[in-house]
């Protein structure tokens, strides 16, 4: 079974569920396993988060593609 087909089996099992202790859990799984509250971010990371997008405002943005070209030169 592929990803897509298991995604559609576990969607269409999850339609089905009505008990909301179950779609508690599973919510919970789902935010543990992909959540990450910005509190939780170390401060070096976010300054580098807040760094990047004043560049990006600033229009200095550097494409993978130059970079790779760049590295390529080396």
């Amino acid at each position: 079974m592929s990803i897509a087909e298991q995604k559609i089996e576990i969607n269409r099992r999850l339609f089905d569920v009505q008990d909301k202790k179950i779609l508690n859990k599973i919510s919970k799984i789902l935010d543990e396993e992909y959540a990450t509250s910005w509190s939780e971010i170390p401060s070096k990371i976010k300054s580098q988060i807040h760094k990047s997008i004043s560049e990006l405002d600033a229009g200095k943005l550097i494409s993978n593609e130059e970079v790779f070209l760049n590295l390529e030169e080396i």
